[in-house]
């Protein structure tokens, strides 16, 4: 099986991605990284 990082800006962006990679037979892992998020708390 194949592997691939997957960088995550957002749970929207994410899930048609990550399911699409998935059903074409990757083992998918997922990178969260978005600085725009304010408060950072």
């Amino acid at each position: 099986m194949k592997k691939v990082l997957v960088h995550i800006c957002c749970a929207g962006c994410a899930g048609v991605c990550i399911e699409r990679l998935q059903k074409e037979g990757f083992e998918v892992f997922g990178f969260f990284y978005n600085p725009n998020i304010y408060p950072p708390e």
